[in-house]
């Protein structure tokens, strides 16, 4: 990606980690760039093909990453890896995943309506 399309980094990502080339979880991104939209390049996926890691182009407006993007489409070429957007802050889990997570954070608990 181009050197001006570096993002604006929050203070807490220090100066010693480039945004550039250090891959990161997509719950660590969206936790990081809350409120701002995040352009991604995807380093990883899981068992569902759901982008779960990546190095962080751009982070911005959404108007700032969707202008990105149009550019990276002008060029003709295609993308040298996937790429992935969104709004940091409304991360989701895929559902078994979710699901993974709910199970552990509470006690199994009978149908409603089932005899127990």
């Amino acid at each position: 990606m181009m050197k001006d399309a570096m993002p604006d980094l929050p203070r807490s990502h220090s100066s010693r980690s480039d945004p550039l080339t250090e891959p990161l979880s997509l719950e660590r991104i969206d936790v990081v760039y809350k409120g701002r939209w995040v352009l991604v390049k995807v380093t990883a996926f899981n068992e569902l093909h759901t982008p779960i890691k990546g190095q962080v182009v751009a982070a911005g407006t959404r108007k700032k990453i969707q202008k990105l993007l149009m550019g990276m489409a002008a060029t003709g070429q295609p993308p040298d890896a996937p790429y992935y957007y969104f709004a940091a802050g409304a991360f989701i889990r895929p559902g078994t995943e979710a699901m993974r997570q709910l199970m552990q954070q509470s006690p199994p608990q009978g149908l409603p309506g089932a005899a127990g």
